[in-house]
């Protein structure tokens, strides 16, 4: 790729450069009124102690391939020593394609047990940062630490591109307080803790904190101690900024990984209990793929009167493999009364498990009003499900604008990732389709997964064609008329072929694969907590 540069440039070495210690060096590089500094290959690796750098702007720094910025073994016996912290840096690009940030957290476990808070790299504060290309690994603490600095509460604009953060003691990436994070392509990993041990953790620390305009696109979270992603909000309020996180196209594998403390999954979203007062906002799951968990894919214990989750076009591919449900959704309270449980959707949101559980459990308390706000649509494959409580719930009073759809299939339609909506186009084919606008002329509509469709045909001559190679979904909205000889034609069939049937349709067909789960229908399970 091209790197372009500043008005002036200068390898760090030339600083003064020390093969057993060069921290000075580094840190008089990057306050230095250099436009761009050059991380420059040495003999040796770069070692260093702990940095806190201050006041970094206006700099882009560039490691040059293979460049190792390490740790000194015994320089960061202090718990709150940090490989790489920036304090308060504006407008600052960092660019380290085929170079690594190295810590050593087996070290730190002989100084205490706890080394969470020896982070690689911290960002503190600050506005404008860009960072790709690194591989940051082993520190005690986070691999990625973001938070605001003494004049404002949060960073701002922050961008983290092709980062591979693996094998950290605490946290691959810990969000405590940013306002426009976009993380894209990067993978967390390998983490392993006594504290926490996810690889995408959203923990504020104070009720001014916020979490707002984050976006991670493309990303995966795997082998993961706890949880691939957690949101953990107790101390958030309702008068805090409300939260806005959205996942598109991301991947999560085999997190709760080499965890026999039991409770761990992929994703785990909490307030605490703090749930008479949480924060609003809401946090999204687009096309999300999760395949190959050991527990659930979602746990939750958060009131309806908090922010929205929301899962669109999500599959969950042979999950539960040791146990669990892939939804589980808990009451926010077993001692205190609380709100009621809920604010949960998930659209078109497809599973595959094997064991007997239900694919959405909840466990009820006497302490909550009941299940509110939770409505979805989902194709489930297990052989082994009980039909007559696909759905389970224990201690749930009462339920309010619960609508759960669902359909059971012997196999998961082959292809996609959990796919992309759209308006599609003229003999195109995506994963996933879903169509709202009329069509007045023929065309052709495919998609490899699934074609929802709720407009209205209305062509004038010719032949308007829908087909999938998984399913066809015609849902309230969806009708059509004709005057002479055209023709609507809808099947099942690979995007690379052609289906010949047309059908006829006078009355829109309204979700005929899917049964309306009714609670008052069925036996309550026994209560297991």
């Amino acid at each position: 790729f091209t790197i372009k540069t500043n008005a002036s440039q200068r390898k760090a070495s030339t600083f003064g450069f020390s093969s057993t210690d060069a921290t000075t060096a580094f840190i008089n590089a990057l306050k230095s009124n250099i436009d761009t500094i050059i991380i420059d290959k040495q003999t040796a690796d770069w070692n260093v102690g702990p940095m806190n750098i201050s006041g970094v702007r206006n700099k882009v720094i560039i490691f040059e391939s293979g460049v190792v910025l390490k740790a000194i073994k015994g320089r960061f016996n202090d718990r709150n020593a940090t490989l790489l912290k920036l304090l308060s840096p504006v407008n600052v690009t960092i660019l380290g394609y085929g170079a690594k940030l190295k810590m050593d957290k087996n070290e730190y476990i002989t100084y205490q047990s706890n080394t969470e808070y020896r982070h690689n790299l911290y960002i503190n504060g600050g506005n404008g940062i860009t960072i790709k290309g690194l591989t940051i690994e082993e520190s005690g603490g986070d691999g990625i630490y973001i938070t605001g600095d003494n004049s404002l509460p949060y960073a701002r604009n922050i961008l983290l591109e092709d980062l591979n953060v693996i094998n950290h003691g605490r946290d691959a990436i810990s969000i405590i307080s940013v306002d426009g994070l976009t993380v894209k392509n990067c993978s967390f990993s390998g983490t392993k803790s006594n504290v926490l041990g996810c690889g995408i953790n959203f923990e504020p620390n104070t009720s001014d904190q916020r979490l707002t305009k984050i976006r991670f696109e493309g990303c995966r979270a795997f082998e993961n101690f706890l949880y691939g992603v957690q949101v953990s909000v107790h101390n958030l309020v309702s008068t805090s900024t409300p939260l806005d996180i959205n996942f598109t196209d991301c991947y999560l594998t085999n997190n709760y990984f080499n965890n026999t403390k039991g409770g761990a999954g992929e994703i785990k979203i909490s307030v605490g209990k703090n749930f008479n007062t949480p924060p609003k906002g809401t946090v999204t799951f687009n096309n999300l793929l999760v395949e190959n968990s050991q527990k659930s894919v979602l746990t939750s214990r958060k009131p309806v009167n908090a922010f929205s989750v929301n899962f669109i076009n999500s599959i969950f591919k042979n999950v539960c493999t040791v146990s669990s449900s892939p939804i589980t959704l808990e009451t926010p309270d077993y001692y205190v009364t609380t709100p009621a449980l809920g604010g949960f959707s998930f659209q078109n949101t497809q599973i595959s498990y094997n064991n007997t559980n239900p694919f959405l459990r909840v466990f009820g308390s006497t302490t909550m009003p009941g299940l509110q706000d939770v409505t979805g649509t989902f194709t489930v494959a297990n052989p082994n499900i009980n039909t007559s409580n696909a759905i389970g719930y224990t201690r749930v009073a009462k339920f309010t604008n619960v609508v759960l759809d669902y359909q059971l299939v012997a196999k998961l339609p082959d292809g996609g990732t959990g796919g992309g909506g759209g308006t599609g186009g003229t003999d195109t084919c995506t994963d996933n389709l879903t169509v709202t606008t009329n069509e007045t002329a023929a065309t052709v509509k495919k998609a490899a997964v699934t074609l929802t469709a709720s407009n209205k045909i209305n062509h004038t001559s010719g032949t308007v064609r829908y087909q999938s190679g998984g399913k066809l979904f015609f849902k309230p909205g969806f009708a059509m008329s004709s005057d002479a000889g055209e023709v609507f034609k809808a099947g099942i069939a690979p995007c690379n072929e052609t289906i010949n049937k047309a059908f006829q349709v006078e009355q829109p067909i309204v979700q005929g694969a899917f049964t309306r789960w009714e609670p008052n229908n069925y036996q309550a399970q026994p209560d297991t907590k």
